[in-house]
């Protein structure tokens, strides 16, 4: 995780006058040691809890976690005073009119999404997150498994971008798509036959295959992931575009 969330966290806790008591009961932790570990650097957060973070704080995963803190350091209040409301901070805007928002398909939820991506009561309740940096992304799939290592590793999550139609694919790049009941992530190529595509991963341990067009169910191509390591990051492909803008 990005080595400014312990900041981050403490800064939006203190900005809104609560003890790290009264954060962990509202998140349905057991106790404030979590959060008294996670703001001292002394235990990485999981994934969940980042997200769990972010939605209680009314912020995006990367106003949570890459974007930092420290100019404001100086008007930090005392922990002394955390009940009390501290001032001197930005306004912090409204959900509703300043954040994109993702859906998170979670790995026990992705059978039931291939069935009901189309359907608003069934995707209202998988759980969502603000991420403004990627306002042109719509989902995100954990990784499961090691097949894209190092790419991405297990726990990591990819940011993504639904396909309205295979005939946009770009050849190289990472997608995810649903295969043998579960979304998978593999770099598309094409082959000689149209109809058919070759799905590889980073892992040379795992032997590339073939998969017919017609069989893939809901293809996503991703954009982004959100790292244990790294906090939010683009893809290289992205990265080294915005380098040459």
């Amino acid at each position: 995780m990005s080595n400014l969330f312990p900041d981050q966290l403490k800064f939006y806790r203190i900005e809104r006058g609560l003890s790290q008591q009264e954060v962990a009961e509202k998140l349905g932790f057991s106790s404030k040691q979590r959060i008294s570990d996670y703001e001292n650097g002394r235990t990485e957060p999981a994934l969940a809890d980042v997200i769990k973070i972010a939605t209680f704080f009314e912020v995006s995963l990367d106003e949570l976690i890459t974007k930092s803190v420290k100019r404001y350091e100086n008007n930090l209040p005392r922990e002394a005073k955390a009940a009390e409301p501290a001032l001197g901070y930005p306004k912090q805007k409204s959900l509703q009119n300043s954040n994109h928002f993702l859906t998170v398909v979670p790995a026990e939820a992705q059978a039931g999404y291939v069935d009901n991506f189309n359907d608003e009561k069934y995707l209202g309740r998988l759980p969502k997150v603000a991420l403004n940096s990627y306002f042109d992304c719509d989902t995100i799939f954990p990784v499961s498994g090691d097949s894209m290592y190092a790419t991405y590793t297990n726990g990591d999550m990819l940011i993504c971008r639904k396909m309205e139609s295979l005939k946009y694919i770009e050849f190289g790049e990472p997608y995810v798509f649903y295969l043998n009941g579960r979304f998978t992530v593999k770099r598309l190529f094409k082959t000689e036959n149209p109809d058919v595509l070759m799905a590889m991963s980073d892992n040379k341990f795992y032997e590339p295959f073939t998969i017919e067009k017609r069989d893939i169910k809901g293809l996503y191509i991703v954009r982004g992931s959100i790292t244990k390591n790294t906090g939010v990051r683009r893809t290289i492909e992205d990265q080294l575009r915005g380098m040459g803008e």
